[in-house]
């Protein structure tokens, strides 16, 4: 009869780390996000492709473990990219990576609201949101979202 709490107490002890894995931990902090560059792969009229690449940065204490991306890009309230991406990936604790997402997205559209911004606000800063929705976890996770509003200059964006 005393093995039987001995026991238990032997099984629960080995099974706590397990939940580690499945997501039963203090909620995590949202990760910082940066726009680093954007890529143009292809460019045709009617559809363009480009590369976003993006910096995570985990403000947590242990690993920030992917599963899932979904992103949106506006420039002054103009939706220029969104989707999502079945992905798994981790960024280290208190640590940093590059991500990169392939962006379908057709800009004709926005190509007379585009030319007009640019032209009236050539050479001043254009506003620009980067928004990602992370869903966290192995089994249960979480959904954190990182946003990062900055600014570039208008001619940055014109064809040479």
């Amino acid at each position: 009869m005393t093995r039987s709490p001995r026991l238990l107490l032997l099984i629960l002890a080995l099974c706590l780390p397990g939940c580690s894995l499945l997501g039963w931990q203090r909620p995590l902090d949202a990760p910082e996000v940066r726009l680093v560059s954007i890529e143009k792969a292809k460019a045709r009229w009617l559809s363009q492709r480009f590369i976003l690449h993006m910096r995570l940065t985990n403000p947590n204490a242990r690993a920030l473990p992917v599963r899932q991306v979904r992103y949106s890009l506006r420039l002054e309230g103009i939706t220029l990219a969104e989707g999502s991406e079945r992905t798994w990936f981790s960024v280290p604790a208190n640590g940093s990576r590059n991500y990169q997402v392939q962006v379908h997205t057709s800009l004709w559209q926005h190509v007379k609201p585009l030319a007009r911004l640019l032209k009236q606000r050539a050479g001043e800063p254009l506003n620009y949101t980067l928004t990602v929705h992370l869903r966290t976890g192995f089994i249960f996770g979480q959904h954190l979202t990182a946003r990062r509003t900055d600014a570039i200059i208008g001619r940055q964006l014109n064809p040479e």
